[in-house]
């Protein structure tokens, strides 16, 4: 448990307090590794995310962030991915050396951030502009990446997402277009298609 003090160890059978571990300033997020051998507290004053071994319970690593960091998602590479609220980007720690790898851009105000169930996107809630940032994790940077297709319903408020694979690349000059040529995205008609 995160207090303005530092980590709580607490007993899951008495509930009573076994340990306090001093983090940084004003701890806020905090995420377990998959192993369930590491704490990550991300700390919003102090600007950095603390690393706990929670076989000894001592300190790891504490790892200089964005401003803000606020919320954390573990990617399927062991990546962790930090929101950083005042300066609107994420911030990937390598989870082998606790190192900055990359730190990325995204929407204004980023607060909740999740992982996709095959680790290989993760999603951003921007809280300021309304937007969802999806981070690419084998490119390191927002989508949308080129063989990616996303479908939207607002009906079934649901986000389908196909992996395109392309066999042929299909000349469409002179084709009738629906919407402006220029378009980030254009539909081809055709009617004798083989």
């Amino acid at each position: 448990v995160a207090t303005t003090n530092g980590t709580l160890v607490i007993d899951g059978v008495t509930l009573s307090i076994n340990r306090t571990i001093k983090v940084g300033r004003h701890p806020f997020g905090v995420l377990l590794d998959s192993e369930e051998r590491r704490l990550f507290v991300a700390n919003v004053e102090s600007n950095d995310v603390t690393v706990i071994d929670l076989d000894k319970f001592g300190i790891i690593a504490t790892v200089p962030v964005g401003e803000r960091p606020y919320a954390m998602a573990l990617a399927g590479s062991g990546d962790i991915y930090v929101t950083n609220q005042y300066d609107s980007t994420v911030s990937v720690i390598n989870g082998q050396d606790y190192q900055v790898k990359k730190v990325i851009p995204v929407g204004q105000y980023p607060e909740g951030i999740a992982t996709d169930s095959a680790g290989k996107r993760v999603w951003v809630a921007n809280w300021f502009d309304n937007s969802v940032s999806v981070i690419d994790i084998d490119q390191l940077k927002v989508g949308p990446r080129e063989d990616l297709l996303y479908l939207g319903s607002r009906k079934n408020k649901a986000l389908e997402i196909v992996e395109l694979e392309f066999i042929k690349n299909i000349n469409t000059f002179g084709s009738p277009f629906k919407g402006p040529a220029d378009a980030p995205v254009v539909i081809a008609v055709f009617d004798d298609f083989e």
